[in-house]
């Protein structure tokens, strides 16, 4: 606007406020009732949606209601049906409700749904799970609900077992009163999809209409098209607008939502922006959606915006005539004071303009005529004041002449000076700068120069450090200025470190001396800065801390020795692992930490010694690394894996010796407990072959032991026929039983006496009665044998079934049986074993193998203690061999079945022990005692069974595990514990503490 006029400009300005106030104005109008027009159809969608959602869930519940109460009732009447079986006499009342139950167990509802009863008190007497029958069950607020209603339809939210979040679901319960149950038809409503029929809603969809074409429909999450006005059902997943967008993948996914995009129904010819807001309805898996048109939403505010537009065009004709009007009796007398104002620029002073107006224009001309006036006076003036000057100017300059010549011999000494500290400073090899106060380089050295900033000496001069930004960073810049300004105001010499990146690209650590200096009266001076590269001294000084971290925090136990032996540094570590202070390990010999060579370092693979071999390395300044056994503070021991490596001086002397040590006793525990897993596994394997070979024979042999038991039988009963038949038949010939054997010659009735004695004399010769007599008791001993062989191999079978991976419920008694079985050739010589099984044990959350094979450690273990006594005693064992019971008749020789029991008790008078092992509930707990009246356990023994290869058993017989690895299947893998009481000469008791959870 520069080049306009003062009326243009008046016109500009008034037409650009006025525009620029009816725009704004204009444009919040416009914004405001489109955001108003754009929230009302937001909430007519908003509101169509939740109606169509609410119509879908009424017939949903109205479905499911229905349904349920069906299945309920339906229940009921199968319950009264028994009860009027029992009413008649035809069954007991007990038979009533267990019928009702089986068949209320067997009906389904939906995919997992089921029928259950629960009295008024809240007791459960009917469920499928039959753990929880007769259990108390008022601590559920529904089940409070359900004793207290008995009738009618409730839904609530419910998580089942191991499921990470509650589901809903619903039921409908009736009450059969006679027996005071509530029967209950529950079920997740997810189940319940296929009870609203889509079609049902179709109309109540398509009522709603946004708009003139607006419409509602609805499609499934997985994009299959239910209901449209338009469209026939059908998958559109993949459906794309103009500009190929697919917007019902995004509609998709975010389930509930508001989305904007083109679309063209069928038998339309273009394409039109649509509104779309949806919601997702979980329980049908269904979006629910309300649409309308963008053309029909914003039709009013389009003619809205037409005649704003043509108002506007009104009011700027309306505004410009006015200003035109305005500015015309503003300018013209500008116009002419302007014209006066050229001609006094030229040079007249004595111009003058005569006022025409009384406003502000009027009082420039009288200013400008006063303004004219005082500038003719003050040119007078200042034709006398140059004169005066140009006299004074003429002196000054022949005195300024003379102290240049002065000032030429100053500066050329200067200059010899600065030539000589220059040179001095380039010989210095430490980088060394100065800065004027302002932050500027002064000049610096070469080293500074070259390497630090990586420039030459003369692009240094004159520029701040911030020109160096990757040296000199805007933060590092500005703490360096701040700290020059400090030192300016204190003075002095100030030391300090400074990390800087180098122009090789290096972080370089200096060591910074700064001092002021001054130099002439004005004042001028600055900072000197000398910097020493502290980086390899940072370095080594940062190996060296680093180091020590390292060695301090090392997971195993490091110790350094000197040439003789002796313990001169020990990590945090080895005394978490040693259980030796560090304060008392120092300055003790290495040798006070071996173990003595018991017979549990032999059973634990310590044969060869480790320990001197390590001792006997050092002695000959040798690396060497194996296992030895250590001994901790406390005086146990464990097995260690042992480093030794030498440290040698420059002229390659050994000084001292760097030893790790990594207890190494748990993970040689958890090998042989995985050996022990892979045995049973091997184990299982075997079982289930033989359990396949031995199955078939063993049950055609049993199928053929029947068989003869009932020919037997038969051959009896036709042999006794047979007999009187005969007798009958001599009785008819008139013979008897005292006939004269020679008379059967004479071919008389003797003939019928001789036949019958010679039947007699057939039977007595062939044994005939004792062989009828003894065959039922061979068959029945074949059968028992069959029976006994099936037992062993289903016990070992279950016994060594591999875990399936989690906890599982365990039936404990059933696990003992079973372990005792498969042990059984370990005790049935030297012991008797009881079984003593609580019979309404709960079982456990656990492994089942894992806890038959702590049940079988603590048997054989037991069963050894027995055998040790009676050795001690002197008990001739040589006749009891594996192997040498089993007769024919499928017993031990010398025993017989114990019927409480079902062990061999002695009838021969051999000497055996006792072994007892029973279970019972105690507080939560299931509680296993295995006792024995072995040799016991010593009282100094007692504190180490437990230890990993610690055992008192000679070489082959045991190997100092199996106490340990039982101890860690209860206590970490189970959550129990294991207590141990035992006297010397009289026995050992082990009590396993298993809680009883859930998993």
């Amino acid at each position: 606007m520069t080049g306009l006029g003062i009326r243009g400009k008046l016109l500009a300005s008034y037409m650009l406020v006025f525009l620029v106030l009816l725009l704004c104005g204009g444009a919040g109008a416009y914004i405001h009732a489109r955001n108003a027009v754009e929230q009302v159809v937001e909430e007519r969608l908003h509101a169509a949606t939740q109606s169509i959602l609410g119509t879908v869930r009424v017939g949903a519940d109205l479905a499911v209601r229905n349904y349920l109460r069906a299945a309920s009732e339906k229940a009921r009447d199968v319950v009264a049906l028994e009860y009027e079986r029992y009413r008649s006499g035809a069954i007991t009342e007990a038979q009533a409700k267990a019928n009702a139950a089986d068949i209320l167990l067997r009906m389904s509802i939906g995919r997992s749904g089921y029928i259950y009863c629960l009295t008024s008190n809240a007791t459960l007497a009917v469920h499928p799970v039959a753990s929880l029958l007769g259990r108390d069950l008022s601590e559920f607020e529904f089940v409070r609900d359900q004793s207290r209603l008995r009738e009618g339809f409730m839904q609530y939210e419910w998580r089942n077992p191991g499921e990470t979040h509650a589901r809903p679901k619903a039921l409908h319960m009736t009450w059969f009163q006679p027996w005071d149950w509530i029967i209950s038809a529950s079920a997740y409503r997810e189940e319940f999809r296929n009870l609203l029929d889509v079609t049902m809603l179709r109309d109540a969809v398509l009522s709603h209409r946004v708009g003139e074409t607006g419409y509602a429909y609805i499609m499934t999450g997985a994009g299959e098209l239910l209901v449209h006005p338009v469209m026939e059902p059908g998958d559109i997943a993949d459906a794309r607008d103009d500009t190929g967008r697919r917007f019902v993948r995004e509609m998709m996914q975010k389930r509930s939502g508001r989305i904007v995009y083109s679309w063209r129904n069928p038998g339309e010819g273009r394409y039109r922006e649509k509104i779309v807001v949806y919601a997702y309805l979980a329980d049908y898996d269904w979006i629910v959606a309300a649409s309308g048109y963008t053309d029909e939403i914003y039709a009013p505010l389009d003619r809205m915006r037409r005649l704003a537009l043509l108002w506007l065009l009104a009011a700027v004709g309306v505004v410009a005539l006015a200003s035109l009007y305005a500015s015309a009796g503003i300018t013209g007398p500008l116009r002419r004071l302007t014209e006066r104002v050229r001609v006094g620029a030229g040079g007249d002073l004595s111009v003058r303009v005569v006022p025409e107006t009384h406003d502000e224009i009027g009082d420039l001309a009288n200013y400008f005529n006063r303004l004219m006036g005082n500038l003719e006076g003050h040119s007078l003036r200042m034709g006398q004041l140059v004169e005066a000057r140009t006299t004074e100017l003429t002196r000054l300059n022949a005195d300024y002449l003379v102290e240049l010549e002065r000032r030429a011999v100053t500066e050329e000494e200067a200059r010899s000076r600065l030539a000589f500290l220059q040179a001095l400073m380039n010989a210095i090899p430490n980088p060394l700068y100065y800065r004027d106060f302002t932050g500027r380089f002064v000049d610096c050295n070469d080293s500074f120069a070259r390497v630090v900033l990586g420039c030459a000496r003369e692009d240094v001069r004159g520029r701040p450090p911030g020109d160096f930004p990757d040296v000199y960073p805007a933060d590092v810049a500005g703490a360096v200025l701040r700290d020059d300004d400090e030192l300016r105001h204190v003075g002095g010499t100030r030391f300090g470190e400074q990390s800087l990146r180098c122009a090789d690209g290096a972080v370089r650590h200096f060591s910074v001396v700064k001092t002021v200096f001054a130099g002439g009266t004005a004042g001028e001076g600055g900072i000197i800065g000398v910097l020493t590269d502290l980086t390899a001294r940072r370095r080594a000084e940062d190996a060296r801390r680093l180091l020590e971290q390292a060695v301090e925090n090392f997971s195993g136990a490091l110790l350094i020795l000197d040439g003789e032996g002796s313990i001169r540094y020990a990590n945090p570590a080895f005394a978490a692992i040693t259980g030796w202070p560090r304060t008392n390990a120092v300055d003790r010999r290495l040798a006070d930490l071996g173990a003595e060579d018991t017979a549990g370092a032999v059973a634990g693979g310590n044969e060869g010694a480790g320990f001197p071999a390590l001792l006997a390395a050092r002695a000959q300044g040798k690396a060497w690394s194996g296992r030895a056994r250590l001994r901790r503070g406390d005086g146990a021991s464990f097995e260690a894996e042992c480093r030794l490596a030498p440290l040698r001086d420059g002229a390659g002397a050994v000084t001292h010796f760097v030893c790790t040590i990594e207890d190494v006793s748990e993970r040689l525990l958890l090998q042989a407990q995985l050996l022990q897993a892979q045995k049973l596994e091997s184990i299982g394997q075997l079982a289930s072959g033989i359990a396949h070979e031995i199955n078939t024979p063993i049950q055609f042999v049993g199928d053929n032991a029947r068989f003869l038991g009932t020919a037997v039988s038969a051959l009896d009963v036709a042999i006794a026929g047979y007999d009187a038949l005969l007798r009958q038949a001599v009785a008819a010939c008139g013979a008897t039983e005292g006939t004269a054997p020679g008379a059967a010659a004479s071919g008389g009735t003797g003939d019928a006496g001789g036949l019958l004695a010679g039947a007699a004399r057939l039977r007595e010769e062939t044994d005939v009665d004792f062989v009828l007599a003894e065959l039922p008791a061979a068959v029945r001993q074949v059968q028992d044998g069959v029976e006994r062989v099936s037992g062993i191999v289903r016990a070992l079978r279950e016994f060594s079934h591999p875990d399936v991976g989690g906890k599982v419920p365990v039936d404990v008694n059933a696990g003992l049986a079973n372990t005792v079985t498969v042990c059984r050739n370990e005790w049935k010589y030297v012991a008797e074993v009881h079984l003593d099984l609580a019979p309404d044990l709960p079982h456990v959350m656990g492994h089942a193998g894992d806890l038959n094979q702590v049940f079988m450690n603590l048997l054989v273990n037991a069963a050894h203690a027995v055998d040790d006594r009676l050795r001690a005693e002197g008990v001739a064992q040589a006749d009891a061999q594996p192997g040498s019971g089993d007769t024919a008749r499928g017993l031990d020789e010398g025993t017989v079945p114990d019927a409480a029991s079902g062990m061999g008790v002695d009838t021969t008078g051999r000497a055996r022990g006792h072994i007892t092992t029973c279970t019972r509930i105690v507080d939560g707990e299931v509680l296993v005692r295995v006792r024995d009246d072995g040799t016991g356990i010593a009282p100094e023994v007692l504190p180490r069974i437990f230890d990993p290869f610690f055992t008192t058993k000679e070489v082959g017989r045991g190997t100092g595990q199996g106490l340990a690895i039982a101890r860690n299947l209860v206590v970490n893998k189970h959550g129990g514990r294991i207590e141990v009481d035992s006297k010397p000469g009289e026995g050992a008791e082990f009590t396993v503490y298993l809680p009883v959870g859930t998993p």
